[in-house]
């Protein structure tokens, strides 16, 4: 994909809507701009109560599983990467000993 961008922009061309794959229902402008609006009107209800309404609140609310599954994948592949060289280690120490069976 970014290769093809390359090679067209070396020969002046531009990119096209074609040129880009399509996002999925979920993840179109108009969806996640309703999301974020129905999450700050229930902080703006908050105002009549008395409460201070909150910008940060309401995008928590909105993406909030989104930002802790990233967070849970993110978690795993740290650990697995941090895990590697000991496990290697261990690996090449066991192959390495004379006490293993021929």
């Amino acid at each position: 994909l970014v290769d093809g961008a390359v090679e067209m922009d070396q020969q002046g061309g531009k990119l096209e809507r074609s040129d880009v794959y399509p996002l999925l229902e979920d993840s179109k402008p108009t969806v996640q701009l309703e999301r974020i609006r129905v999450e700050w009107a229930k902080e703006q209800k908050k105002k009549e109560m008395g409460e201070e309404p909150s910008l940060m609140r309401a995008l928590y609310k909105a993406y909030r599983w989104e930002v802790f599954g990233t967070f849970g994948i993110k978690f795993v592949y740290d650990c697995c990467v941090f895990s590697g060289p000991p496990v290697l280690n261990l690996m090449l120490s066991f192959l390495a000993s004379k006490d293993q069976p021929q």
